[in-house]
């Protein structure tokens, strides 16, 4: 499937042929999977009980089944999805997905974004986390360590920029998965400690180019993380997450210089 994406100079010079190659990889990488909704996911409605989503959302099923929705019924139980074998070809599908939350064109890394959370929806839960690390992977600066899955950052807005870190087309599409990711409820609360002080850093995001400077799409989609977060979790989960957050959203609702920021911001 690789040749589909990068084996072709019209792909690799056309943003909306690389946009239509990555939604067919999406769709072919689909076809591997079974249609499922994962019962793994975090489930507002299930009360913001993790424990009880875990265990699959039991009786959301049940209620779900009364009312004969075909969708819900057709979920398996968590032993089931422990005999699910995944094909070899999904492994170099999400790689290429991963790679192209990378693409220099915004059309292209928002498909992608969308593709790694529908993909993701039908994974096992333990593949879906190598899926959400892969992402996170995306944010990590040059030299960071590493304990117990929590990246450890420079909080010192000021000093960002003199910290080696990947490029803004990459803080850009690992905020839209993120986005994504929570949205559907496959960013696990867990994962909440460790995304919350990259979503900090994305809302400040201004690097210096010349006589200008870029970031403001990066600022868009970490208020577009932080307004899916607000929608998909219970309130006890973000209490944390707020008190942090909730400074850089007014800075940026009041002072950004991009009206769309402002606005993100004030909706977020």
């Amino acid at each position: 499937m690789g040749p589909l994406v990068t084996g072709s100079a019209v792909v690799g010079s056309s943003a909306l042929a690389r946009k239509l190659s990555v939604k067919l990889l999406q769709r072919l990488a689909l076809t591997f999977l079974e249609p499922r909704l994962a019962s793994w996911r975090y489930q507002r409605d299930a009360g913001g009980d993790l424990e009880q989503t875990l265990q699959g959302g039991q009786m959301k099923r049940e209620e779900d089944a009364g009312r004969g929705d075909p969708k819900e019924t057709d979920i398996p139980s968590g032993e089931e999805e422990e005999d699910y074998e995944i094909a070899e070809e999904i492994e170099e599908v999400v790689e290429m997905l991963l790679t192209g939350l990378r693409d220099k064109d915004t059309i292209v890394r928002w498909s992608v974004a969308k593709g790694v959370g529908r993909v993701t929806g039908c994974l096992p839960q333990e593949l879906a986390d190598e899926v959400v690390a892969q992402v996170l992977e995306l944010f990590r600066p040059t030299g960071t360590k590493c304990g117990e899955g929590v990246w450890y950052f420079h909080i010192d807005i000021a000093l960002i920029a003199l910290i080696p870190q990947e490029s803004d087309a990459a803080w850009h599409g690992g905020c839209l998965a993120l986005a994504e990711l929570a949205r559907r409820g496959l960013l696990l609360p867990h994962r909440l400690p460790t995304v919350t002080p990259i979503v900090q850093m994305a809302l400040a995001y201004d690097v210096r180019r010349g006589p200008h400077s870029i970031g403001a799409h990066v600022r868009d989609a970490a208020a577009y993380v932080c307004w899916a977060c607000a929608r998909a979790y219970e309130p006890s989960l973000l209490t944390d997450s707020v008190q942090v957050l909730a400074s850089s959203l007014l800075v940026g609702a009041c002072y950004d210089r991009e009206v769309n920021c402002r606005c993100e911001c004030w909706t977020s």
